[in-house]
Formats: structure tokens, C-alpha cells, sequence
């Protein structure tokens, strides 16, 4: 008994549908890596280990912004910090500050080959750059590795002492 006819039309249909399909969706080659950091609420102690670990490793550590708790811990700390601020006074819009940081990113990782993203809080929640690298760094040979941290709100469960779980 036959299950499947390698040979048979429909076969050779559906084979030549999937190899186009990959051809179409098919990245470049990973040529760079973007490691996404988050930076936690803003006390230093909240900053995972893991994250302050990977941020140690490279020579030049991108901030979305300069704006945050942590940043003086990490000048003291010796880190060469490279705020993206100026976008901001740059462009009119965030749609314009948020491409143009994207695109400023992804053309430093294809020189450094590799780089690290500090942004404030968790890089899970609401960070349009974030999306937008997750969006074009493959097209762009660019994978982009994200590294959490607590946010916010979770800093702000503990101080209310409430369980988000049961309602707010």
C-alpha cells in the first residue's frame, strides 16, 4: 500500500508551492546580533545578573535613553554608554524617532557585528524599537536576541502589594 506518491502530480505541486514559499520568506544570512537588554524599574538590584553579565562583555552599551534610575550605577560601574537621545530632538514624531533609532541599530550591529540594547524596564513592553528590530533584523542579516527584566508594574504589585492575578 502507497501512502504518499512522491512522483504523482499533486506531489510534485505541493513540493514546488512549499520551495517558493521559503524562497519568498527565506532571511538573510545572520551576519550580526542585537542583544536587547532590559534595565529593569530602575534600582541597580533589580537589574538581572544575567543582563548586567552580557552588558560586561562589550565595549559600548546603546540606552534607548539616558533617562533612567540606573544609569549613574552603570557610569560608576565604568561602562562606555552611547545614548540614543538625540533622536529625539532630531524628529517631529515617535514613528520618525523609533525607525530612525531601528535603522541607526541595525546598521552599527552589521559593523560591530555584534552590540547590546539597554532599554528602560522590560524590552517586552511597550518598546516600538524593540518590535520594529524584531520586525526588519532578519531581512537585514540582523538577529536579535532579547534578554528581560522586571518592568515596572512589577515593582508597583510588590509596593501596593496586590497579585495583578486577582484583578486590580
Amino acid at each position: 500500500m502507497v501512502i504518499f506518491n512522491r512522483n504523482s502530480d499533486k506531489a510534485r505541486m505541493i513540493w514546488n508551492i512549499c520551495r517558493a514559499e521559503q524562497k519568498e520568506t527565506k532571511a538573510m544570512p545572520v551576519s550580526a546580533i542585537i542583544n536587547v537588554v532590559g534595565l529593569g524599574p530602575g534600582d541597580p538590584l533589580d537589574l538581572p545578573a544575567r543582563n548586567l553579565s552580557l552588558m560586561r562583555s562589550y565595549p559600548t552599551l546603546y540606552l534607548r535613553t539616558e533617562q533612567h534610575p540606573v544609569i549613574p550605577y552603570l557610569q560608576r560601574e565604568g561602562f562606555r554608554l552611547y545614548p540614543l537621545d538625540h533622536f529625539y530632538e532630531k524628529y517631529d514624531s515617535f514613528k520618525q524617532v523609533y525607525s530612525a533609532m531601528t535603522t541607526f541599530l541595525l546598521r552599527e550591529a552589521q559593523k560591530e557585528r555584534a552590540l547590546v540594547f539597554a532599554v528602560p524596564g522590560s524590552p517586552l513592553v511597550g518598546e516600538a524599537v524593540v518590535r520594529l528590530l524584531k520586525e526588519q533584523g532578519p531581512a537585514n542579516g540582523v538577529n536579535i536576541r532579547i534578554f528581560p527584566a522586571p518592568g515596572f508594574l512589577d515593582s508597583l504589585y510588590q509596593l501596593l502589594e496586590i497579585d495583578p492575578g486577582e484583578g486590580i
